[in-house]
């Protein structure tokens, strides 16, 4: 499958999608139509197979969350304030 692109066509470097013909006519080499992938191999290859688990840092991303979701819910007692209950609280006065 693709991801989507932004900005259309991918050139430079580095791409979200590669696309082979082009590729190969910008780089001038003759690439063939397939993709390779190791299932098992010889330990003595020097392939490192024992790759170290990514920390995340989950937490940083709960906080965040968090942040949005207050922002959110301020944001929302503020339209209250200032679109329902402001003006019901500076209705004219009938004077006597």
């Amino acid at each position: 499958g693709r991801l989507y692109a932004f900005g259309g066509d991918d050139t430079g470097l580095i791409r979200q999608n590669v696309d082979l013909r082009a590729l190969a006519r910008e780089s001038g080499l003759a690439l063939l139509p397939l993709s390779v992938q190791e299932t098992a191999g010889d330990p003595g290859d020097g392939l490192k197979r024992d790759w170290p688990a990514v920390d995340e840092g989950i937490e940083r991303h709960y906080g965040y969350a968090g942040q949005w979701l207050l922002f959110a819910l301020m944001m929302a007692g503020l339209y209250v304030w200032f679109q329902w209950l402001g003006p019901r609280f500076k209705q004219p006065r009938e004077h006597a």
